[in-house]
């Protein structure tokens, strides 16, 4: 599976904070929410407004790329995109 961040947390809208505000230490260290990530698909839930949800774990790495974590989340439908399987 592949998880669109942008659509699962849409973490551009609302007052974030710039990035050229924020210094060079924390912008290395700090998760990189961004784009497609690989995730596990859980369970789907259905809301009451007839709109599912997946629940998914992601693996998410720093922005240097030498720390790690698996979050558990709920996504919408269309944040989710299943990709094919290589025989």
């Amino acid at each position: 599976m592949r998880i669109d961040i942008g659509r699962a947390l849409p973490l551009g809208r609302g007052g974030a904070s710039r990035a050229d505000h924020v210094s060079m230490r924390v912008k290395t260290s700090a998760l990189y929410m961004s784009g497609y990530l690989d995730g596990v698909l859980k369970f789907w839930a259905k809301m009451h407004d007839g709109q599912w949800l997946g629940g998914v774990t992601v693996h998410v790495t720093d922005a240097g790329g030498t720390n790690s974590v698996e979050i558990d989340m709920l996504v919408t439908a269309d944040a989710i995109t299943e990709v094919p399987s290589v025989s």
